[in-house]
């Protein structure tokens, strides 16, 4: 069986507008799992690869699906981790896929407009770390100052 076969017959396919769930190995983080030359893989990247393109090196592959749902309390019970369906997959940076997250903590830091000292959440004023989320430039400068 080649791989394409192999991969679409773990996934159970339906209306593109809908999340197509992970019928393979699914891990406790939730995240489907595939194998592909003795190696396992997330099964979202995999779905990417075979049916869109090549992940932009230094991206990571982002469910929009998720994204979508307020509802979604994420973590290790989300069930868009298991969503395979090409459209709902997108590259994204490790900060924009942690600024997407739908814990408590995300979705308050999100709507922050000033940092915990009072300073205000400009393009010029806000650093994006690569870890994800994103800091005030001016408390950053301070911090510095005090090393």
């Amino acid at each position: 069986m080649d791989l394409v076969a192999r991969f679409r017959a773990k996934v159970l396919e339906g209306d593109p507008g809908e999340c197509w769930p992970w019928q393979g190995y699914v891990a406790p983080d939730g995240y489907g799992r595939f194998s592909y030359q003795g190696v396992p893989h997330l099964a979202h990247r995999i779905a990417y690869l075979l049916f869109v393109g090549p992940i932009p090196e230094g991206m990571e592959v982002d469910h929009r699906c998720h994204n979508g749902d307020d509802g979604c309390l994420g973590g290790r019970s989300c069930a868009h981790r298991a969503c395979t369906n090409p459209a709902h997959l997108e590259p994204v940076t490790t900060q924009v896929n942690a600024l997407r997250g739908h814990t408590e903590e995300r979705k308050a830091a999100r709507r922050a407009t000033h940092c915990g000292w009072g300073h205000e959440f400009t393009p010029e004023n806000t650093y994006l770390p690569p870890g994800g989320g994103r800091q005030c430039r001016a408390c950053r400068r301070r911090q510095r100052a005090r090393g």
